[in-house]
């Protein structure tokens, strides 16, 4: 710390409370002895994550090397962000139907729909200033998010999967512990933006496309799962125009998984994740090339002793 840094506190005092009332309806029906059919019509609450709705606001800067200062006063770029007191949690009403086939060879088969109506959703609302003074410092650039709620949005969508052990298909004892485990998730969302209504945008940091697809085996002690994952494009925070919104890009992942149970206290263990060192990228926009970051986890392995106390 410089000791030209300035810290202060200043007193702040915010207030709220809800009330709600939120039906849940099951309904299970057993159409043989392997079919089971589902539905559910439930009311949910989402509240607001503390930093977004405590009155506060956190700013962090750092003054720009001499030759990079273009307006004199302006040397500094920053973040603020501002909690927001007056965000109601968010509520939606969800119905969903589901049929589940169990098979012989111990998997399911499982197929559902789920749609959901949801008031006051919570996002991010990022906004771009330049050459601004915020409490006596000049910026030359300032980004200030902050949280609002939206007025509705919907969600809906398909979800098919299935959990296949090779011996459903063929008896021969090779294949006895081998297995597939699959899902796909497809799903249409909106939500209604003042001032954007003509956009078209998505649910927030809700992809339209989720795939799952693993090879296992299991047996005599030994696990073992390749997986691989992927989710498409989704948005993350809004701006002002289109062209500024923050998009997570497209993003897959494969891992490796595989134990073996020395006896009933121990257990070796290792993992292989994110094999292929995939990235995490954002874009300015949707479906462009336009980096706003990038996030590089790299592949790691992590092996182990696993102790159960009995």
């Amino acid at each position: 710390m410089d000791g030209d840094d300035v810290f202060a506190v200043v007193e702040n005092m915010g207030t709220f409370g809800y009330d709600n009332i939120l039906p849940n309806l099951q309904f299970r029906y057993e159409i043989d002895g392997q079919t089971i059919l589902r539905a559910a019509f439930t009311g949910t609450v989402g509240r607001p994550q503390y930093e977004k709705a405590s009155p506060i606001s956190v700013l962090e800067y750092e003054e720009l090397p001499p030759d990079d200062v273009i307006s004199p006063g302006f040397e500094n770029i920053g973040e603020l962000e501002i909690g927001n007191p007056e965000l109601s949690p968010y509520e939606a009403i969800n119905f969903d139907l589901a049929i589940e086939h169990y098979l012989q060879s111990g998997g399911v088969v499982s197929a559902g729909v789920f749609w959901k109506d949801i008031d006051n959703p919570i996002y991010e609302f990022e906004d771009q200033q330049d050459n601004v003074t915020y409490n006596g410092i000049g910026f030359d650039s300032l980004s200030t998010t902050s949280f609002q709620n939206a007025p509705s949005a919907t969600i809906k969508g398909v979800e098919l999967a299935a959990q296949i052990p090779f011996t459903t298909f063929f008896e021969d004892s090779f294949f006895d512990g081998f297995g597939l485990d699959v899902n796909a998730t497809f799903i249409s969302s909106d939500v209604t933006i003042f001032d954007r209504e003509m956009d078209n945008l998505p649910f927030f940091r809700q992809p339209s496309e989720i795939y799952n697809v693993a090879f296992y085996y299991q047996k005599h002690g030994f696990a073992a799962r390749i997986a691989w994952n992927y989710q498409d494009e989704s948005l993350r925070r809004l701006s002002g125009n289109s062209d500024f919104d923050r998009w997570d890009d497209t993003r897959e992942f494969t891992d490796i998984q595989a134990s073996y149970n020395i006896n009933d206290n121990y257990t070796l263990y290792i993992n292989w994740q994110n094999i292929f060192d995939e990235e995490k990228i954002q874009t300015y926009g949707r479906s462009t090339n336009r980096l706003r970051s990038g996030e590089f986890y790299g592949s790691y392995v992590r092996a182990g002793v696993r102790f159960n106390w009995r």
